[in-house]
């Protein structure tokens, strides 16, 4: 198998770099402008959270109920 190490490398940058990255300015959104969300239609529900908490209430009493049964076999 032929790999170029090379190609799998990030270069090292030296304090000049890192400066002048910074100085380049900001590029991620978070320091642009914000934004927009549109807001949801008038007509329509509000998602519901309990399905999710449900599922995870439910997995770990499945992990515990597997925790007690390796502790009662052994």
């Amino acid at each position: 198998m032929n790999v170029d190490a090379d190609a799998l490398t990030a270069p090292i940058l030296g304090r000049s770099d890192i400066e002048s990255l910074r100085r380049s300015g900001p590029r991620h959104r978070l320091h642009d402008e914000p934004a927009t969300v549109a807001p949801a239609p008038a007509g329509a529900p509000a998602s519901p959270g309990w399905p999710w908490l449900a599922l995870v209430v439910l997995g770990n009493l499945v992990v515990l109920g597997m925790l007690v049964l390796v502790v009662l076999w052994t």
